[in-house]
């Protein structure tokens, strides 16, 4: 049961971070080009990264799209079949 409560908790925020972050900071570290300093690139990256995320939410609401926040339900779902 201990075990079982352990999965549970992780999931939501394992698919988050594990699907959507490298995803999102990956888009944002192609698209800043050209600049040379390391604390610049981080400020910059950390920023687009705040934005592709807003968008990605936005997009997903305003198209009634999934979004990871429900895949730990999918999966419960998937699981009592």
């Amino acid at each position: 049961m201990l075990e079982r409560e352990n999965k549970e908790s992780l999931i939501s925020v394992d698919y988050e971070y594990a699907l959507l972050s490298p995803a999102i900071e990956r888009v944002a570290g192609n698209m800043l080009t050209k600049i040379n300093d390391d604390n610049e690139f981080e400020i910059k990256l950390h920023e687009s990264e705040k934005l592709y995320t807003r968008w990605y939410y936005f997009i997903a609401y305003h198209y009634r799209l999934p979004t990871l926040r429900i895949v730990p339900f999918i999966l419960r779902l998937i699981n009592l079949a």
